[in-house]
């Protein structure tokens, strides 16, 4: 049985509609895909960053605070580049000469409490300090402060000063600083655009394009 030459046309008209409805479902679910990707990839990129920073802000605080007006007034005496007399060769006053150590080893190792014998000379266990023994809560300050890596910011003996002043630290760092409101342009829609769209630029990418009828109406 023949078919009309209407209901071919009308079949085939279908069949168009069907198959450019499938190709823009196809267009829109991978365009809708890429904007996700784009979107996660600077979210990693901005938040992981921060979250190392605010860590690494937070580790060298606490040692301004907690740790180095300790080694100030009890160590420096006999283990710094000011000492008249270097004591079992160790130097505490920087970083790097607290981890190499002296005639006994490494007296920091980050994150191992156990291993560097600063530790057990606080505790007194193989060693014992001139000062004798200072309070636990400072103990556990410098137990702390190894478990989370040893931070320090000291680099070399130049830095090193005879008295400690905190408030002068307090004044020269950075991260005792007040939190203060970013400067965004006022014509900006949305205040995560625009640092969304800073991102892409210094990172040579472009937004994803604006979504079609379809795809809005896939979401």
């Amino acid at each position: 049985m023949l078919k009309s030459p209407r209901r071919t046309y009308a079949a085939a008209l279908a069949r168009d509609s069907v198959t450019s409805m499938i190709g823009s479902f196809v267009v829109s679910t991978c365009v809708l895909s890429m904007s996700r990707f784009v979107f996660v990839v600077l979210w990693v990129g901005i938040t992981v960053p921060s979250s190392r920073a605010d860590d690494q802000a937070e580790g060298v605080a606490f040692f301004e605070q907690r740790i180095r007006p300790v080694l100030v007034e009890h160590c420096y005496e006999c283990h710094s580049a000011k000492a008249k007399s270097v004591k079992a060769g160790l130097r505490l006053d920087t970083r790097a000469l607290s981890l190499k150590g002296g005639d006994s080893g490494a007296a920091v190792v980050p994150k191992d409490v156990e291993k560097g014998w600063l530790i057990r000379a606080l505790r007194q266990e193989d060693f014992e300090m001139p000062s004798g023994r200072l309070p636990d809560e400072v103990i556990r300050d410098f137990e702390r402060w190894v478990r989370i890596g040893a931070p320090d910011p000291r680099e070399d003996a130049s830095s090193v000063a005879s008295e400690f002043n905190l408030q002068e630290r307090v004044e020269e760092h950075w991260c005792w600083r007040p939190v203060k409101r970013p400067n965004i342009p006022a014509d900006t829609p949305q205040p995560i655009d625009y640092f969304i769209g800073r991102e892409l630029t210094r990172n040579d990418l472009s937004a994803a394009p604006v979504a079609t009828s379809s795809a809005l109406a896939s979401r």
